[in-house]
């Protein structure tokens, strides 16, 4: 037989049952807080990627379009369509920076960007002054475009501290 002192008394069982299910609550919760605090430094971590590997690629681009097309009379090269292309795809395909590109105008700067690297000179008369090619053009573009690609960024990781 069991000794009384050892077995609870009916009327502690309650004062077990809550205790028991308070510590399993208050573990319950922090493996939730620990998983998303992973989780949204998982996502913050790919999102520093994505905004990196933007901005390499844009300036990759304009330093391609602005050493094989020097001036107006040279037409695009393998090296500048490689490049464009890379970005171009590199635009399209981020999984957690599309929105913020997309709402802040930063994708169709780079739509603007890509018909002044592609403008023909034969269509000047048809090409908005602002799209038509030269390499103070495009280097101004780029900057633009940067700040703005790096602002979206510090206001991505504000609210995070990172």
């Amino acid at each position: 037989m069991v000794h009384s002192a050892l077995m609870p008394s009916p009327s502690s069982v309650p004062a077990w049952i809550g205790a028991l299910g308070g510590l399993g609550i208050g573990s319950l919760i922090a493996t939730l807080l620990s998983l998303w605090q992973h989780h949204r430094g998982w996502v913050n971590d790919s999102k520093k990627a994505e905004y990196r590997e933007l901005l390499d690629a844009l300036y990759e681009t304009v330093k391609a379009v602005s050493e094989n097309r020097p001036n107006l009379s040279t037409m695009n090269s393998g090296p500048i369509n490689d490049a464009v292309q890379k970005l171009a795809r590199i635009f399209e395909d981020r999984i957690f920076i599309t929105d913020s590109l997309r709402k802040s105008s930063a994708y169709q700067d780079w739509q603007d960007m890509k018909k002044l690297i592609y403008y023909d000179p034969e269509l000047q008369s048809l090409t908005p002054t602002e799209l038509r090619y030269s390499t103070n053009n495009l280097f101004q573009r780029e900057d633009k475009l940067r700040k703005k690609i790096l602002g979206l960024a510090k206001k991505d990781f504000k609210w995070f501290g990172g």
